[in-house]
């Protein structure tokens, strides 16, 4: 094993470049542009049906008691009026961008309006539209959880007053059978869209072999860090890992045991770094790793923590008697090796291609000349 620390040079490390991937340029921050206006389509959504809904109930706890008088119509009235009242108030929260607070409070305003409405024996149907609404509002979870409560409060409110459930051409088992029915098939509709939405997220912006960031994102959110490390003048860590000897295990026993192998570093990647940590695959056989707030010392002892790890997961040591299957890592660090993203991949990379020229399996810190201020290929920043 050669020494972790090896800052020896080879005559001219650069020239190998051309056969390692290097990072794109893509558009200012395009991936994280994506991931929001994901984030912000699915918010104005809700936004919206919660806005619709506010004015709908509104509307229609005025228009149901003059369409459908009662006895007590003055009560009746009164307490329409009041929900309706509420109604319109929770609307103009959701335009003041209080949609969290409004969603929490359309709940309790659906489940007083379908409240009245059973007490008086009117719009029973407005029962069946309660559970799609509720669950489409909030998290699955949430949602049967509200939904549960207005159960129990419906029915504790009918048992109180003295009401008899009349349904009309309805028997009350069959009405509940059916609310029932209606509450599965929505919770599973909200649930498979979740899983929907997650899977497009994933294809997109995650590598399918191993689950972690494709290469466009890393570049944007690598990008954001320096911005954020320019702003608060703060330091950070980039470390370039290639898997060693891996084309001999591609070609001895097949893609499978490779892509095992890749798998393997993934998973040792995900379970030593920090949640604020930022791994990706570069394609083929490299890593990169964004270490935020960690100085040069810091991201050496996570470099040896993970090289530790890799070398010793079992996926990589039963390939042993055909190659030594190991991981050779380069670290650069900002402001040390670069002041833009471009210069700090080009120095990562250029230590890594020296701790192969060094033997492999070991760990190399960039030099400050790793990174030169007149690079053929355009920044990253």
């Amino acid at each position: 094993m050669t020494n972790p620390i090896d800052n020896a040079s080879p005559s001219d490390p650069r020239s190998e470049t051309r056969d390692r991937p290097r990072p794109e340029t893509p558009g200012t921050f395009r991936q994280v542009g994506r991931l929001s206006e994901i984030d912000a389509a699915l918010r104005n959504h809700r936004e919206g049906l919660c806005f619709f809904l506010s004015l709908m109930v509104g509307v229609a706890s005025l228009i149901e008691p003059l369409a459908d008088p009662a006895e007590d119509g003055g009560r009746w009235l009164a307490a329409s009026v009041l929900v309706a009242a509420g109604c319109f108030a929770n609307a103009l929260l959701v335009r003041r961008r209080r949609s969290l607070l409004a969603s929490h409070n359309l709940v309790v305003l659906l489940a007083a309006f379908v409240m009245i409405q059973i007490y008086h024996h009117t719009g029973i149907s407005w029962a069946f539209v309660l559970p799609p609404l509720v669950l489409f509002l909030h998290p699955v979870r949430r949602g049967l959880l509200y939904l549960l409560l207005i159960a129990l409060a419906v029915t504790g409110g009918l048992v109180i007053g003295h009401v008899t459930l009349v349904l009309r051409d309805h028997e009350p088992f069959e009405f509940w059978c059916s609310l029932l029915a209606v509450t599965a098939v929505s919770a599973l509709l909200v649930r498979d869209l979740g899983k929907a939405v997650t899977a497009v997220t994933s294809v997109a912006f995650r590598d399918p072999l191993t689950d972690l960031y494709q290469r466009d994102l890393f570049n944007d959110l690598a990008g954001r860090q320096i911005e954020i490390a320019r702003r608060e003048r703060a330091a950070f860590a980039l470390l370039a890992l290639d898997v060693d000897n891996l084309k001999a295990v591609n070609d001895r026993i097949g893609h499978a045991a490779g892509d095992r192998v890749l798998c393997a570093v993934a998973g040792v990647l995900a379970d030593t770094l920090r949640g604020a940590d930022i791994s990706a695959r570069f394609g083929g056989d490299e890593f990169v790793v964004l270490l935020p707030d960690l100085d040069q010392a810091q991201a050496l002892e996570t470099a040896r923590r993970l090289h530790e790890r890799i070398v010793r997961h079992p996926e990589l040591v039963r390939h042993q008697s055909i190659a030594s299957i190991t991981v050779s890592i380069g670290i650069a660090v900002y402001p040390n090796h670069g002041a833009t993203l471009h210069e700090l991949f080009d120095a990562a990379d250029t230590a890594l291609l020296r701790a192969k020229a060094a033997g492999k399996n070991g760990i190399v810190v960039a030099a400050p000349g790793d990174a030169p201020a007149n690079s053929a290929q355009p920044g990253l920043c």
